[in-house]
């Protein structure tokens, strides 16, 4: 065996600890919350002892600031989508609903929800998670900005508030499965591509909603 095979399979053994490690916490943070989450619970979830997970993170902290840099990549490839050079509302309209669909229903959703009610009370996980908030606030506001120079916006509204209205429906989208099992992405998506192209559009604009996405 040589010296590169050896540090590839050390590096391979590694990455795959820190995933077992971070899939294990989404799965304690989303059942326990991050307050009644021990690092034994984590460990247990893991099936790793204490010292294999503490060669990886030395606390829970560092767990969920690992947790919130994966999200914000994962941000990253979605709001990338919605950066398009033409056909501005189309392209945010796609690339919101596959965030939506991907997340809606899922383990994350449960996550999302715990995130939003510990960064109440807990300033240290706001804070964590306030930087992923942030990128996908102005990302989305450089992309409502375009659509309105493109004229597929209303130039009155405030792309501000636009976004943080979009950001709260996503939101209450990713939770309210958990809660409505008649509710999916999937089935509101058409009314809801029609209702904010409704809420967007120009006010001297008659035009039909914008197309379905075919995939």
């Amino acid at each position: 065996m040589t010296m590169s095979t050896e540090v590839g399979q050390t590096a391979s053994s590694t990455t795959d600890s820190r995933r077992r490690i971070l899939d294990a916490a989404v799965a304690c943070f989303a059942r326990s919350g991050f307050h009644g989450t021990s690092m034994q619970e984590i460990c247990q979830e893991a099936r790793m002892s204490p010292g294999g997970l503490y060669r990886h993170f030395t606390s829970k902290d560092a767990i969920i600031e690992a947790i919130a840099a994966e999200e914000r990549e994962r941000n990253a490839r979605y709001l990338g989508a919605v950066q398009a050079e033409s056909d501005h509302l189309q392209a945010l309209f796609d690339g919101g609903f596959a965030f939506l669909k991907d997340m809606a229903g899922s383990r994350d959703a449960a996550l999302c929800a715990e995130v939003c009610a510990e960064a109440q009370r807990n300033p240290r996980i706001r804070e964590i998670f306030e930087v992923n908030h942030r990128q996908a606030r102005d990302s989305l506001t450089r992309a409502i900005t375009a659509a309105q120079a493109a004229g597929e916006v209303d130039g009155t509204l405030d792309p501000h508030v636009v976004v943080k209205v979009l950001m709260a429906i996503a939101d209450g989208l990713i939770v309210r499965p958990s809660f409505d099992s008649e509710m999916s992405v999937e089935r509101i998506e058409p009314g809801l591509r029609a209702l904010i192209h409704r809420m967007l559009r120009p006010q001297s604009e008659t035009s039909t909603p914008p197309r379905e996405h075919t995939p």
